[in-house]
């Protein structure tokens, strides 16, 4: 039979029933525990160990590989930028928003009225008289933000814009002045909403599209 090593509790039995008083067995039992806690937080460290290092290998990077990637590349220095500050005051608070320089911002309102028309086609005849529900979308942009944060305040935007639109509701467009000499089709709907829309300063007009169906739109733009 195979020699096996005496277990702990095996060598407590053995010198409690020999009368060997000098050794408690609640002595041997807590430093038995002790050092199987020892051993858990050894294998735990070992553990933790292990997933760092294959971390750290995931992570690795050769600097010679960084060198090679480099080659041709410019680097910027991103504190070189130009950037605009916008202040933000609103509800007790004062706060400065950072944002690149030459990157304008951008906001679209969209409106809706309904109209008829009717085309003079390329033999000099007029198409049908027939209506459509209009769909007209305005972007404009700003360089930097205004003083509380915005291009401009989107009721206003719309308010300008329903005052070119609203004068079309319900009309036969080839009955308005500005389509007295010119066709009112989609496209000349559209510059003429741009030409009349009135903007705040520091404020451009970039874009007008138009539908005059679901599918169908045309686009000015500024």
């Amino acid at each position: 039979m195979p020699n096996r090593r005496p277990t702990i509790f095996y060598l407590i039995r053995e010198l409690w029933s020999r009368g060997d008083k000098a050794i408690s067995p609640d002595l041997l039992i807590a430093h038995h525990a002790l050092q199987q806690q020892r051993m858990l937080l050894l294998a735990q460290q070992l553990k933790r160990g292990h997933w760092r290092q294959m971390i750290g290998q995931k992570l690795a990077i050769n600097r010679d590989q960084i060198g090679r990637l480099g080659d041709g590349v410019e680097l910027v220095d991103i504190r070189k930028i130009a950037r605009h500050f916008s202040p933000i005051v609103a509800a007790g608070m004062s706060q400065r928003m950072e944002y690149d320089a030459g990157m304008p911002f951008q906001i679209t309102t969209t409106r809706h009225f309904s109209a008829a028309h009717q085309l003079r086609l390329y033999d000099g005849s007029l198409e049908p008289l027939h209506g459509h529900n209009w769909k007209v979308k305005v972007t404009v942009s700003a360089a930097k933000l205004d003083e509380i944060g915005v291009v401009m305040d989107f009721h206003e935007l719309e308010r300008r814009v329903n005052r070119i639109v609203e004068p079309m509701h319900n009309r036969n467009l080839n009955d308005l002045a500005p389509f007295k000499s010119i066709n009112p089709s989609t496209e000349n709907v559209a510059v003429h909403i741009a030409q009349k829309l009135d903007l705040p300063q520091g404020v451009k007009l970039e874009s007008v599209e138009v539908w005059e169906t679901s599918e169908n739109s045309a686009v000015f733009r500024s």
